[in-house]
């Protein structure tokens, strides 16, 4: 509670007493805080032309506190009239505003003025904020130094640090780190964090004191228990890369993340860094993002390129071209040439060719080869330049030559075809074998391709299978031919076996070669007696399975049919001489080989058909007999089917005078058992014939 005496004078005028009420009202500790009051107080005693209580107002009013409105305006004009009478503490503050800008325009000349005029009053603040001017608003090291040293002696501890920084520096004064080290120890032990840090450095480095990393350690750890971010942040360091401490990710999370907090740039690029690989904390890319983002905002160049990546790539953030690219644009200068390049890349994503162009030139001309790649292609395919193969070739093998790896498959091209180039089948080879990964596949292709083309055989077939192991179906498909032109046993199972594996990667032209080879084999196989072999039954199904894949994929109908007779023959008798009569005949149907005509008559004739297969069965045997095809005895063969399908009503109407004459025509092609059968028929009295068995 106020002191009645106290505010009685206060009430009736009394200048003094009332400045003295504005600040029991301003003061916490008296537990009866009330800025509202204080201000009122110090505005009763302002006005009468009190100096101190026109600097208290001001102090107040320059930012406002709680109920009392800020007003920078009235602030500034109490400090003024404060100034003017000469208060020293009106003087300082009113200088430093000026210097710091925050509230007031910035203004070195005048903080000078006010500052000096406090200064003159023998206040070490003044003297200090002076030192402040002169080095960090004119990059006065000389007068900064006079004005620090006055201030130290003064044991203002700010000073007392700066002067010791122009020592170990050697700005404004000659370089002495023994003297910046008594200085930064003397500022310390008056509790001055940053010149805690500064001795840690000191101990650290052995400047102006013997190395000692463990006294190093002692004071930036007592620099980040007091609050120094910088402290904070080294010792994060010191944890994180287990400098004369046991490596400790968790406690180098927990030091940047408080130095972080309390505004240090750096700190929070670090901090965002173990957010996104995980190290002292979990994975976390939203809150990478963030410190990131803050940190950027803080002045630090560092987490630009990241952050140009997180847009790019949408981490922790959605996917924003236009924001990776503006901060791709404001990275540190050593990662400029890659970022530059990736510049390029997203205009040419956004079809801006012309600024990709552009950009990729920058990124060039800073040395990086990825960017002479695609610098090359822009030549290359004419995106943001006029076409020029030799230009393309020019940055291409630029490229290579500053390290970048990608440009070789399009050199094999260039020197391989004469694009830009003179053609070089050696160097061409060359390039090809020192393709990227995700083009080796084609390139070993072309290898093998060039080396065929020098009758190098060897070792085209050696790089043709190291393309096939990668993918490459063209070589699968080189592959099959070589093997097949060998003619051995061993050769033609191989040329079918990668004609197979073409089939199997989708390539409609490995399919009809897979389907083309087994059925060459397997008809071999057929010649050589091999019908009733399960190996001989496997080959030709598989035949049959890429006929179908590759009818299904566009192969030619026509051209199907004039090629797979034979499949469908041999299959057809190989499951015949099984006793798989159904599949028999489903093979028989899909092919114009007459004789495959008399063997579905068989299977009909052993009732293994549907009524509507026997009628075709039956059909079909009439339309091809007889035919200069088939030998005179087949010819016969195919008359006496046709005749017992006759006599026993299969696939027709049952008639023995058609089955007779049937086996006459039989007979007549020198099929014995025909013979055999007409003895079994005799003439009926009214005409015709008659079966009597």
């Amino acid at each position: 509670m106020i002191d009645n005496e106290l505010l009685s004078r206060a009430q009736d005028g009394d200048v003094v007493a009332q400045f003295e009420a504005g600040l029991y009202y301003a003061t916490e500790e008296n537990g009866d805080l009330d800025y509202a009051k204080a201000a009122a107080w110090y505005l009763k005693a302002a006005n009468a032309g009190h100096a101190k209580a026109q600097n208290a107002l001001a102090n107040i009013l320059i930012d406002g506190e709680e109920v009392v409105e800020q007003n920078v305006e009235q602030a500034i004009r109490w400090y003024s009239e404060s100034a003017k009478q000469g208060n020293a503490a009106a003087q300082y503050n009113l200088g430093n505003h000026y210097y710091l800008g925050k509230r007031i325009p910035k203004d070195y000349e005048k903080a000078i003025y006010w500052l000096e005029k406090a200064a003159e009053q023998d206040d070490e603040d003044a003297y200090f904020r002076l030192g402040c001017c002169y080095e960090f608003g004119y990059n006065n090291h000389e007068e900064a130094a006079k004005m620090w040293q006055i201030a130290s002696e003064k044991n203002h501890i700010g000073a007392m640090y700066q002067l010791g920084m122009l020592y170990r520096e050697g700005a404004g004064v000659e370089e002495n780190n023994a003297q910046a080290f008594l200085l930064f120890e003397k500022s310390a032990t008056l509790e001055n964090e940053a010149s805690m840090y500064m001795l840690g450095e000191c101990f650290q480095y052995g400047w102006g004191v013997a190395k000692n990393m463990e006294k190093a350690f002692e004071w930036y750890y007592k620099a980040a228990e007091a609050g120094d971010e910088s402290g904070q942040f080294e010792l994060g360091l010191w944890y994180q890369q287990g400098v004369d401490v046991p490596e400790d990710k968790e406690k180098a999370f927990f030091w940047f993340q408080k130095a972080a907090e309390n505004g240090y740039a750096l700190s929070m690029y670090s901090l965002g860094a173990c957010y996104m690989r995980g190290i002292g904390t979990d994975q976390d890319y939203e809150s990478a993002f963030r410190w990131y983002k803050k940190s950027s905002e803080g002045g630090c160049a560092l987490p630009n390129y990241y952050l140009g990546q997180m847009y790019q790539k949408g981490i922790g953030t959605s996917v924003d071209y236009d924001k990776a690219i503006q901060y791709y644009k404001e990275v540190s200068e050593d990662e400029q040439p890659e970022a530059f390049g990736l510049i390029g890349v997203l205009y040419a994503a956004k079809e801006k060719y012309d600024e990709a162009y552009a950009w990729f030139v920058k990124a060039a001309e800073l040395g990086n080869g990825e960017s002479m790649y695609k610098l090359g292609l822009c030549y290359m395919w004419g995106d943001g330049a006029s076409q020029d193969y030799e230009m393309a070739f020019h940055w291409l093998t630029t490229s290579v030559e500053n390290g970048c790896g990608l440009p070789h498959y399009f050199l094999g091209q260039m020197y391989h075809k004469g694009i830009g180039t003179s053609i070089d089948y050696d160097k061409a080879i060359q390039h090809y074998k020192e393709a990227s990964e995700d083009e080796q596949s084609e390139a070993f292709g072309w290898v093998g391709a060039l080396y065929a083309a020098q009758d190098r055989n060897d070792e085209a077939y050696n790089w043709f299978v190291k393309a096939a192991e990668l993918g490459n179906v063209d070589a699968m498909l080189q592959l099959s031919n070589i093997h097949w032109e060998r003619k051995s046993g061993k050769d033609v199972g191989e040329s079918a076996a990668w004609a197979e594996k073409a089939a199997d990667a989708g390539s409609p032209q490995g399919m009809i070669l897979a389907y083309l080879r087994w059925s060459m084999i397997g008809h071999a196989q057929v010649k050589m007696g091999g019908v009733d072999n399960p190996i001989t039954v496997g080959n030709l199904e598989k035949a049959k399975m890429y006929l179908e894949l590759a009818l299904q994929n566009g192969y030619d109908s026509t051209e199907a049919r004039k090629t797979s007779d034979s499949l469908f023959r041999d299959l057809g008798d190989c499951y015949f001489s099984t006793d798989r009569k159904w599949e028999a005949f489903e093979c028989y149907k899909q092919t114009s080989d007459p004789k495959a005509a008399i063997y579905a008559a068989i299977v009909a004739l052993d009732n293994a058909l549907s009524p509507s297969d026997t009628i075709l069965a039956y059909n079909r045997l009439v339309r091809v007999l007889p035919n200069k095809e088939l030998a005179r005895e087949d010819n016969g063969w195919g008359y006496h089917m046709l005749g017992l399908m006759l006599e026993n009503g299969i696939g027709t109407q049952q008639s023995s005078d058609e089955a007779y004459l049937r086996f006459v025509k039989a007979n007549e092609f020198g099929f014995d058992e025909a013979a055999k059968m007409l003895r079994r028929y005799k003439k009926k009295l009214f005409g015709g014939y008659e079966y009597i068995g």
